[in-house]
């Protein structure tokens, strides 16, 4: 109730108030100047922070072939050919290379349907593991973090100041 009404601006326009569930320990520079990476190492103590996956490389395969636009990546390169190229600094994949092709990092959170893009591929036994931190796109608001530091005194708009970077908060007359 002493939310309702409160609107968010950034240089005069409503913000887009991304948030996920539990950030990789940092959250991500975002598409909007008021996304920027903040410390939110609160989620490492999340539930289901670290998750594992493995898949064997002709499953892996099917699952990367949607994003192959019509060029094979062929079981028999898996899991070898994996290489992360890009990363960003709270360990969120922007680039991946499997076989020849070179993948979005998000694209590829999503064909292995993962928690996060912050993970990581490797070989295990012959077969590809993944390791994922945090739940969730990464941009804006952690809502694990958000509780904590609403737990350690902190009010809403602090919180909402400390996720969305340089905005204007208007709450309504009482």
């Amino acid at each position: 109730e002493e939310t309702e009404g409160t609107v968010i601006l950034y240089q005069g326009e409503y913000i887009e108030p991304l948030f996920h569930r539990a950030s990789a320990g940092r959250t991500r520079d975002g598409i909007h100047p008021y996304l920027v990476s903040v410390d939110s190492r609160e989620d490492l103590e999340s539930e289901n922070y670290m998750t594992f996956d493995m898949w064997t490389p002709e499953q892996f395969t099917t699952l990367i072939h949607q994003l192959a636009e019509g060029e094979s990546v062929m079981p028999d390169q898996i899991p070898d050919s994996i290489q992360l190229i890009g990363r960003e600094e709270g360990g969120y994949v922007t680039d991946i290379m499997i076989g020849s092709h070179s993948f979005d990092g998000e694209a590829v959170r999503e064909a292995l349907d993962l928690p996060s893009a912050a993970y990581t591929l490797e070989s295990y036994e012959g077969n590809v593991r993944v390791m994922c931190q945090g739940q969730g796109h990464g941009y804006g608001m952690s809502q694990y973090g958000a509780c904590k530091k609403a737990e350690a005194g902190m009010t809403a708009e602090e919180i909402l100041r400390y996720y969305f970077q340089g905005v204007e908060i208007f709450c309504p007359e009482p």
